[in-house]
């Protein structure tokens, strides 16, 4: 593989990249959760609910919605570079017919994910999520949002090193 070969790919690559980082150095739920009750915990007139009452709800439907959104935007991205793989490969057949089939592939296993993992989670409460389900001791939104851009990643690269 030439350099002239590296470089586009790793321009098509590098957002997942930087998203996976953000994801795994960013601030941490708790934190932010904190300072967005302790900048508003004295603007109610009435008892504000403590902050144990509504973290957990919170944690689970950030987490949901993170999750989800995230996977939505992976779906949607591979569809542009997919259809970017098609406009670099109308001319060759087999090279189409490869990318083509990547592509639907890696496309499928993310909007499988997607709606497996957006059931799921509609189906637990808050406090049942945050006791008992993880994966590897971390949230589902942190899973699917390293996952989806390591599996758009992996189409890009397996593309990538077989037609070289």
């Amino acid at each position: 593989m030439t350099l002239n070969t590296l470089v586009p790919t790793f321009v098509r690559i590098a957002p997942f990249l930087a998203i996976i980082a953000t994801e795994l150095t960013g601030t941490g739920f708790g934190g932010r959760m904190r300072s967005v009750y302790a900048d508003h915990r004295e603007e109610t007139p009435l008892r504000s609910p403590g902050l144990e009452d509504c973290e957990d709800f919170a944690r689970f439907a950030f987490d949901h919605a993170n999750a989800v959104q995230h996977l939505d935007l992976t779906l949607i991205t591979l569809v542009i570079l997919f259809t970017t793989q098609v406009i670099q490969t109308v001319d060759n057949r087999e090279a189409l017919t490869f990318s083509a089939a990547i592509f639907c592939a890696g496309i499928f296993v993310v909007y499988v994910v997607r709606r497996l993992l957006d059931g799921y989670l509609r189906e637990r409460s808050p406090h049942k999520y945050l006791v008992e389900d993880t994966v590897l001791r971390a949230r589902f939104g942190t899973v699917a949002v390293v996952g989806s851009n390591c599996v758009a990643i992996s189409v890009v690269l397996a593309v990538e090193l077989v037609l070289a």
